[in-house]
C-alpha cells in the first residue's frame, strides 16, 4: 500500500474505530499484586545462518495475518498496585481475583552484583540535527512483522522479532540471519535484564518470559487472577525492575490473530519488582505501546497509539511510578522507542522515526519511506546503528517482504548498551 494510502486510512481507523472489550468477574480486586508465572515454555532453537517458513539465502517468511493497532477496553478505576494514574474508564467492569501474592521462584530476588551497572545520565552532546543523518537500508525484507530490536553488547548481535511467523531471529554482524527461537509466544518487544538475559513480551502468550536457551520462563502472566491482555513491549532497570505494557492489539483480531476474551477491563503499564511481584503502575483505554527509560533512569516514557501522546513518569526508589506527566502529543501512531546517550528519544511513528530532545521538542523525522517503522535499537561495537523494525502494510494479511530490518550508521550520537 502506497504510504500516502496508509496514513490517510490509518488515521481514519485511529478516529473512528476503537472499541472496547467488555468483562467482568467476581471479588473487590484490593491486592496490589498478582500472578508470576511459572513453569516454562520450551521453544525450537535455529542455528547460524539458517532460515525460517520458507526463507532461502539468509532470506526469512512465516504466515499470519497483520492489520493495523486499534482496540480499548471499558471498565471502571481501579485502586490496585502502583499508583494507578490512568483515570477513570467509565462503568460496567466489575473485576477482582487472587487476593494472594504470587512470586516466581525464578525471579531474582535481587541484581547480579558481578554484572557491571550501565552507563548512567545523559552525556554532553552536541545538539542533535536530524536533518544530517542519512537514510535508513534496508539490512533484510523478506519478514512479515519486524518489532522488538535489541543489541546485545556482550554476544554482539542483534535480536528481534517476526511476531506473524512466531519467531525472534538474529543478526550477527554483518550479515548472518539466523532464526533464534522459534515458536516464541508470537513475542514482540525485547529487552535485556539486569543480567544480561533476554526477555520477551509475548503478544499472543500474553505474558512475559524469560529465554533460557530454547525454554520460556514466564515472568508473568496473571494480574489478581485474570490473564494478562497483550504484553507489547518492556525495558529493564539496572536494579531488575522490568516494566511492561499491555494494550489488546494481540487479541482484539486487528493483527491477524485469533481473537480472545479480554479478562481485564482495562489497558495496563505494569511493574514487575526485583522479587517477581507484579504491579500496575497505570491504566488507560489509550493503547499503551512503547516503554523506554530515560539515560539516567530516573524518568520513564510511555507511548499511547491510540492518542498519539508520549507521557514520562518519574520513578521511585522502589521502582514505583509517579508523576505521570505529558512529554509529546501528535505523534500519530505513535508505537516503540529507543533512547540516545544524550537523552533524545527516537519514536516509531505513522510518519518515520520522530525525534525528540530530552525536553520533549520536536527535533525532525527520520524518513523510513514505503514503510512504517514499529520500534528501533541502538547497536553495533560502537553503539552507533541505528537499527529500525519497519512494515509496509498496516491492514489485511501480510507476505513475505511486508516487513524489514533498516540500519542507519554513523549516528552522531551513540545509544546506550543494553538498552534499546
Amino acid at each position: 500500500m502506497h504510504a500516502s494510502k496508509i496514513r490517510s486510512f490509518t488515521a481514519a481507523v485511529i478516529i473512528a474505530g476503537l472499541t472496547g472489550i467488555a468483562c467482568s468477574s467476581s471479588n473487590d480486586g484490593t491486592s496490589p499484586v498478582t500472578n508470576a508465572g511459572n513453569g516454562g515454555r520450551t521453544s525450537k532453537g535455529g542455528s547460524g545462518g539458517s532460515t525460517s517458513s520458507g526463507g532461502a539465502g539468509g532470506s526469512m517468511s512465516g504466515g499470519a495475518a497483520g492489520s493495523m493497532p486499534n482496540g480499548g477496553a471499558g471498565g471502571t478505576t481501579l485502586d490496585g498496585g502502583g499508583t494507578s494514574s490512568g483515570g477513570a474508564l467509565g462503568t460496567g467492569c466489575v473485576f477482582g481475583g487472587d487476593a494472594s501474592d504470587e512470586v516466581d521462584a525464578s525471579s531474582p530476588s535481587a541484581r547480579d552484583a558481578s554484572v557491571p551497572e550501565r552507563d548512567g545520565g545523559p552525556l554532553h552532546y552536541p545538539p542533535l540535527d536530524v536533518s544530517k543523518l542519512g537514510a535508513p537500508l534496508a539490512a533484510s525484507t523478506p519478514f512479515l512483522f519486524t518489532e522488538g530490536p535489541i543489541w546485545d553488547p556482550k554476544k554482539q548481535v542483534l535480536y528481534f522479532t517476526d511476531i506473524n511467523a512466531d519467531a525472534i531471529y538474529r543478526l550477527t554482524p554483518p550479515n548472518t540471519f539466523d532464526v533464534f527461537v522459534q515458536p516464541a509466544g508470537n513475542p514482540d518487544g525485547l529487552a535485556l535484564d539486569a543480567n544480561g538475559d533476554l526477555i520477551i513480551a509475548g503478544f499472543v502468550s500474553r505474558d512475559v518470559a524469560r529465554v533460557d536457551g530454547t525454554t520460556l520462563h514466564p515472568l508473568a502472566s496473571k494480574y489478581r487472577g485474570e490473564k494478562l491482555n497483550s504484553p507489547d513491549d518492556l525495558i529493564a532497570r539496572s536494579d531488575g525492575t522490568i516494566y511492561f505494557t499491555d494494550p489488546t492489539f494481540g487479541i482484539d483480531g486487528s493483527q491477524g490473530f485469533t481473537s480472545q476474551p479480554a479478562q481485564l477491563c482495562f489497558q495496563g503499564v505494569y511493574r514487575i519488582a526485583v522479587n517477581g511481584s507484579l504491579h500496575l503502575e497505570d491504566q488507560s483505554t489509550s493503547g499503551p505501546n512503547g516503554v523506554e527509560l530515560s539515560p539516567d533512569e530516573q524518568l520513564l516514557y510511555v507511548s499511547y497509539t491510540n492518542t498519539g501522546e508520549i507521557d514520562s513518569f518519574r520513578i521511585a526508589a522502589d521502582g514505583s511510578l509517579g508523576g505521570k506527566t505529558p512529554f509529546a502529543t501528535s505523534v500519530t501512531v505513535a508505537d516503540s522507542m529507543c533512547v540516545d546517550a544524550a537523552g533524545n528519544l527516537y519514536v516509531a511513528s505513522l510518519a518515520g522515526i520522530t525525534v525528540l530532545d530530552a525536553t520533549g521538542k520536536n527535533l525532525g523525522v527520520i524518513a523510513t519511506t514505503g514503510l512504517v517503522p514499529t520500534n528501533c535499537a541502538f547497536g553495533g561495537p560502537d553503539q552507533r546503528t541505528l537499527f529500525i523494525t519497519a512494515r509496509m502494510s498496516l491492514v489485511g494479511t501480510p507476505t513475505s517482504g511486508n516487513a524489514a530490518l533498516l540500519a542507519l550508521e554513523n549516528m552522531p550520537i551513540p545509544g546506550i548498551p543494553g538498552r534499546p
